[in-house]
């Protein structure tokens, strides 16, 4: 959180209001950064782990105020809204090989994926750390998705994958 909102701070020095276009390039610097820094403190190229970030700016303009939600992640710790009708929308994308796109990512950088892993030992092919995959394909820039708060969105829910291989989202829109 430290990086991030030092990455946001120089943002808003160089502007009085960051476009939300400039956001998702705030986000891949913060992800990168920290990778760095996980990379370099760690005695083990095999350690890593995934992150889901909820930054919310309540915004001013001419006579409108807005909320916007801007979530970032690597991996596949995953964010959901929850609306007041209880259904459920994904904010997050998952980043791991059962996701087509990211497996021919990862071959396409050298990378192999067998047994539904990378290299048949990572699940997830964006991370934090495993500076040992990181020249096949596995890398730290994040997907970066923003919406508006609404009045009818009640709810935004992040957690590992521990959590979401045993609640549904018919179970968490229950909850």
């Amino acid at each position: 959180h430290k990086v991030l909102q030092m990455k946001l701070q120089q943002q808003y020095n160089n502007n009085n209001d960051i476009p939300l276009s400039a956001y998702e390039n705030v986000f891949i610097q913060t992800f990168e950064q920290v990778d760095n820094e996980i990379n370099n403190k760690l005695e083990s190229n095999t350690i890593g782990t995934t992150a889901t970030v909820l930054y919310i700016e309540r915004r001013n303009t001419n006579s409108n105020t807005t909320t916007n939600a801007f979530c970032a992640n690597v991996g596949d710790s995953t964010c959901y809204l929850i609306t007041n009708d209880d259904s459920v929308v994904q904010l997050s994308v998952d980043h791991n090989c059962k996701e087509q796109n990211e497996v021919n990512r990862v071959k396409k950088a050298g990378g192999c994926v067998f047994n539904s892993r990378v290299f048949g030992s990572l699940s997830v092919t964006r991370s934090l750390g495993d500076k040992d995959v990181k020249d096949y394909g596995v890398c730290a820039v994040p997907s970066v998705n923003a919406i508006e708060i609404k009045d009818n969105h009640k709810y935004i829910v992040l957690a590992s994958d521990g959590i979401w291989d045993v609640v549904s989202t018919e179970v968490l829109s229950e909850l």
